[in-house]
């Protein structure tokens, strides 16, 4: 879960919001029982975000998600695959 919050900073200009499956729980009167608070924190300035979306939007208009119907819709990027083989004379120390 904490990997899918992080993706999704991209999209959110860098913010960085925990996933929450409610936003607000009511009684039958209407009174608030529970309530999720939306603040996020600012994780990526807004241009390194863009630029990471833009990077990611890749696997879906020419990459292995090129399958992906929303981008009909909505925005889409992707990450797939894996980082392991680092091109040679980088540090692969950290697949």
């Amino acid at each position: 879960l904490s990997l899918t919050e992080s993706f999704a900073s991209f999209p959110a200009d860098g913010i960085l919001r925990r996933a929450v499956t409610y936003s607000r729980v009511t009684d039958v009167d209407g009174n608030t029982i529970l309530e999720n608070d939306f603040d996020g924190k600012r994780v990526f300035k807004t241009s390194t975000a863009r630029i990471m979306n833009q990077l990611l939007s890749t696997v879906t208009e020419d990459g292995t998600g090129k399958w992906i119907t929303l981008d009909d819709f909505v925005d889409c990027a992707g990450k797939t695959g894996t980082s392991h083989g680092c091109p040679s004379g980088t540090d692969d120390s950290h697949p």
